[in-house]
């Protein structure tokens, strides 16, 4: 039976001749003592030479006496966790192998290209990223390039997200995954970014992407004006996400309120969730218990608001059939008179 030939630095390092040994960590441990590393006896041969070389061990072995590697032949190096589980593809790469790239770890692949300087390898990871993207892994590119400051990586999910905000279900994992400032990039709503503001005419859909979202967050990650700045895009809001809308902004309200002074434009936000749900108001007597609790813990003002507006509502739905209901018994009168000619 023919015997496989795996990369060489998978081989035994005495068989192998190996001359360098790379020392991988978890960078989890603020302390050096106690990392815990994984050794890759590996060659320079490989690291340093060819069309898949690493110009970091290429200048590394170049330079002689000048880091204190060489005189023991070995590389410490610490990584994030996810980089860390990816290093052996790295490996497997510049030993001349097909790259085993995947949306678990191309983020990881395309930063150990930035890291070890393999611009072959930033390309390809970079293309597949952008190919490979949906909506269904989104939120795993997310991570990886938020973990490891991936920006190259974070522009591709902020372009992909800004192209297909109208498709996004609060289902997606991105939309629980992801803080604020992802969508408010996304959305062109940092005038600093330099984007172009979105225009979506209905934002009924995504009012309930961004309720979900908003409520995923924590104080370290969305504060007053941040959710101001997305409330204030929503100029459409599904009955769905309007309770929870005001419950956030209640919270944000009032937690600026102790701070900095209240945020314009939360009051009528509110108003605007207010006269969403009026526009069913036949369904708010069929609200669930923790709709009801919801509705309970909302301010006098904004369930008078409510009231006025569901009874305006009413009232005009009300002289509407009574109108239809005149009209019906003239049509009937007359075609009785017809019947009894």
């Amino acid at each position: 039976m023919k015997q496989v030939d795996l990369p060489k630095w998978r081989d035994d390092p005495f068989e192998s001749f190996s001359d360098w040994k790379i020392e991988i960590a978890c960078d989890d441990d603020d302390d050096d003592d106690r990392h815990q590393w994984k050794v890759y006896p590996v060659h320079k041969t490989f690291l340093a030479h060819g069309s898949r070389r690493s110009e970091y061990f290429s200048r590394l072995f170049h330079s002689e006496t000048r880091f204190k590697e060489n005189a023991v032949n070995t590389s410490h190096i610490v990584l994030h966790l996810i980089a860390v589980e990816a290093f052996p593809v790295l490996l497997d790469y510049i030993y001349g192998s097909a790259l085993s790239i995947t949306s678990e770890n191309a983020t990881a692949l395309h930063h150990l290209g930035e890291y070890f300087e393999i611009n072959p390898l930033q390309q390809t990871a970079l293309e597949f990223c952008q190919q490979n993207m949906s909506l269904e892994n989104l939120h795993l590119y997310y991570v990886a390039a938020q973990q490891l400051c991936n920006e190259p990586v974070m522009s591709l999910v902020t372009e992909f997200l800004r192209a297909h905000v109208d498709n996004v279900l609060p289902t997606h994992l991105i939309v629980e995954q992801s803080h604020p400032q992802l969508w408010i990039e996304a959305l062109g709503l940092d005038p600093s970014q330099g984007n172009k503001r979105c225009n979506i005419y209905d934002t009924s859909d995504l009012s309930l992407v961004i309720a979900k979202m908003c409520r995923n967050q924590n104080e370290d990650t969305l504060d007053a004006k941040t959710f101001h700045t997305l409330a204030e895009f929503l100029t459409m809001i599904h009955p769905n996400a309007a309770l929870d809308l005001c419950e956030l902004a209640d919270r944000y309200r009032f937690d600026d309120a102790n701070h900095h002074g209240a945020l314009p434009g939360l009051d009528l936000f509110q108003e605007r969730c207010a006269s969403t749900l009026s526009n069913q108001w036949q369904d708010l007597q069929s609200m669930d218990d923790l709709q009801v609790e919801k509705m309970l813990q909302r301010s006098p003002e904004f369930l008078v608001s409510l009231l006025m507006q569901s009874s305006k509502r009413a009232t005009r739905e009300v002289d509407r059939l009574s109108t239809e209901l005149v009209q019906s018994e003239k049509l009937l009168i007359a075609a009785q008179k017809i019947q009894w000619r």
